[in-house]
């Protein structure tokens, strides 16, 4: 069976699939790697099919409950955040909650496990 270029029937039918087993917020961004890779191939998007757009409103009006939201830092009584990473000073300039910027402690610990592990 040939995957590209996805029928838009199919395409419906994974939806209704992954509907049954997946969240729902998961399943419009498949559609959208899926639609992603249609344009790569320089092939017709059939996430833009009728059959397609009936199937996310039908999933939409099957699980209309919205998801939770994870409460802001502010709100879980953290005292301290560290930013790592090779953006992290780049971010702790933005933002109020960041108290402690290391670059390396993500590198540091990979550094550290490494040799624990030889």
């Amino acid at each position: 069976m040939k995957s590209l270029p996805a029928e838009p029937a199919t395409l419906a039918a994974y939806i209704d699939h992954r509907a049954e087993t997946h969240k729902p917020a998961s399943i419009p961004r498949a559609v959208a790697s899926i639609a992603h890779g249609h344009r790569a191939a320089e092939l017709p998007d059939p996430t833009q099919a009728n059959p397609v757009k009936l199937a996310l409103k039908r999933l939409g009006r099957q699980h209309s409950c919205r998801q939770d939201q994870a409460a802001p830092l502010g709100e879980l009584g953290v005292e301290r955040v560290l930013a790592t990473g090779g953006l992290a000073g780049l971010l702790a300039r933005d933002s109020t909650q960041i108290e402690e910027v290391d670059e390396f402690l993500t590198l540091t610990g990979l550094r550290m496990l490494y040799e624990r592990n030889r």
